[in-house]
């Protein structure tokens, strides 16, 4: 090719790849801007998105299903046993029978599965739409919904549980130390009130002895 040839065919090839490249950006220019205002704006998000786990609290069984469903064991969960007048309901009418005094979710370590939310009896657990986890900390990605009231329950049932069972351990032992009193005391009037050997019953043993004795 002639250097005079090379000349004109660079000139072209530089102009039609700048009219390319201005296409792309006449096209775009005059079009609607699709940048979102995040997070001023949120952007839309699906019925079914699975999010950040949420517990509506108030309706938790502390049935634990959660806890063996999930498959990298995320869900901490710790109850204690309600005093039968203070066993609630939940929304559905599931008796509420255990205080729920820790429910932690390590979000760190959740997968967004969806599986803990399958058990649940009283479907409290579901898949929020939040899924904003930018923390400065790792202790930040926990999640915690125990209420305070719940644990202040917890405390004064377990309070009452402990001081009903002391008792029931008193009054058992008062009974065992009464029945083994009665029990000695039945055995030493029946000592005194067996009757004595007769002197005629003495008499007749000594002379069996006496006439056993000349015998011999």
């Amino acid at each position: 090719m002639s250097a005079g040839k090379r000349y004109f065919t660079n000139i072209y090839q530089a102009i039609a790849s700048t009219l390319i490249g201005m296409k792309v950006t006449g096209k775009n220019a005059f079009t609607k801007p699709v940048t979102e205002m995040y997070p001023e704006v949120m952007p839309p998000i699906a019925e079914r998105f699975r999010g950040i786990l949420h517990n509506r609290i108030e309706d938790c069984t502390g049935c634990s299903a959660c806890v063996r469903a999930c498959p990298i064991s995320c869900i901490h969960i710790q109850t204690v046993k309600r005093a039968k007048e203070n066993v609630g309901q939940a929304s559905d009418g599931t008796p509420l029978k255990l205080w729920v005094i820790q429910y932690d979710v390590n979000n760190s370590e959740c997968m967004v599965c969806g599986l803990c939310t399958e058990p649940c009896p009283t479907h409290c657990l579901t898949m929020s739409h939040d899924f904003e986890l930018a923390v400065p900390e790792r202790k930040g990605m926990w999640r915690y919904f125990a209420t305070e009231a719940d644990k202040q329950a917890a405390e004064r049932d377990a309070e009452s549980a402990a001081k009903e069972k002391a008792a029931k351990a008193a009054a058992a032992q008062a009974a065992t130390e009464a029945e083994v009193k009665e029990e000695g005391t039945a055995t030493r009037v029946q000592g005194q009130t067996s009757p004595p050997a007769s002197s005629d019953q003495a008499k007749k043993t000594g002379g069996d002895e006496g006439a056993g004795g000349k015998i011999e």
